[in-house]
């Protein structure tokens, strides 16, 4: 049996800011329907490893995102300008955001953050730091707060579910699946989320105790 093959026809596009809406068709199963996904530029996400004495360190930045509504907690990222390299870009948005300049930049390999809606590639790197050498100088559109902190900290922030930047989480996890961080970071407990049957629990002996 043949394999069949999926084609996707472009009708319009749309332009909006940073972003273009590609409008069409798919046909796939010898059928058509309507199709739309977002064109982005691409970018990049670096993860700081400041190293010394002690527990290695990384750098996380802070801004309110207009999509969520509310303040993000991330890893330096940013696009990539016109005939610029990824690896350039890296190192050029970790100083512009923390301050601090890469001795080692580790290609972790791209990652595309929502292929079903979007055709957006971010190119994940690792960063060895020394120490910081200049302040941020963020975009001027840009209102970015940094601090620097364990990396079991990040660990436990990805473990609780407070860390949500799609880039950051792919950054960390191809870190550690190449081992890059498996002797870094002491493993932080996670915890679990509560269940539906634990909570009618707690709610339970909650009104028997008052």
């Amino acid at each position: 049996m043949a394999e069949q093959t999926a084609r996707y026809e472009e009708r319009r596009r749309l332009e909006a800011d940073r972003f273009e809406v590609s409008v069409g068709r798919l046909h796939v199963n010898d059928a058509d329907f309507p199709y739309s996904f977002i064109r982005i530029r691409p970018g990049v996400c670096v993860l700081p490893l400041i190293e010394g004495e002690g527990e290695p360190q990384t750098v996380l930045i802070r801004q309110f995102r207009p999509a969520t509504g509310s303040m993000q907690v991330e890893l330096p990222a940013g696009a990539i300008d016109e005939g610029e390299q990824p690896r350039d870009t890296a190192a050029r948005e970790l100083a512009e955001e923390t301050g601090y300049v890469a001795s080692e930049l580790v290609d972790l390999g791209p990652f595309h953050p929502s292929p079903g809606a979007t055709a957006e590639t971010i190119h994940l790197f690792l960063a060895r730091c020394g120490g910081q050498t200049s302040d941020a100088r963020p975009d001027a559109s840009e209102d970015i707060r940094q601090r620097v902190v364990p990396l079991s900290h990040l660990e436990g922030l990805i473990a609780s579910g407070e860390f949500r930047h799609g880039a950051g989480l792919a950054a960390w996890a191809r870190a550690q699946a190449r081992g890059l961080l498996s002797d870094q970071a002491q493993p932080a407990t996670p915890r679990p989320a509560p269940q539906a049957g634990d909570v009618a629990r707690a709610a339970g002996q909650a009104e028997m105790r008052s």
